[in-house]
């Protein structure tokens, strides 16, 4: 979603990145916490990791109305389908 974030609160990992590529895969590369989504600061390529999408914490997710912060939320579709075929093994 263009120029939406997670709120800081729910931000579990804050890493600089050089691309949007290389955000969206350190979130499907997370081994420590299951990351289910991303916010990616396109102004200084910081890449907020989060536990959490809109599905769990809705009323977190923030809109940006500064024009000189460029920052994009993208959730973790993957994360969804693992947990599925998980659910299904059980």
């Amino acid at each position: 979603l263009s120029d939406r974030y997670m709120d800081s609160r729910e931000v579990r990992e804050v890493i600089r990145t050089n691309t949007l590529e290389d955000c969206l895969s350190a979130c499907l590369d997370a081994a420590i916490y299951a990351c289910r989504s991303v916010s990616y600061n396109r102004t200084d390529g910081d890449c907020l990791l989060s536990q959490h999408n809109q599905l769990s914490k809705p009323a977190l997710i923030r809109i940006n109305n500064n024009p000189n912060y460029r920052i994009d939320y993208y959730e973790n579709s993957c994360f969804n389908s693992r947990f599925a075929e998980l659910t299904l093994l059980f």
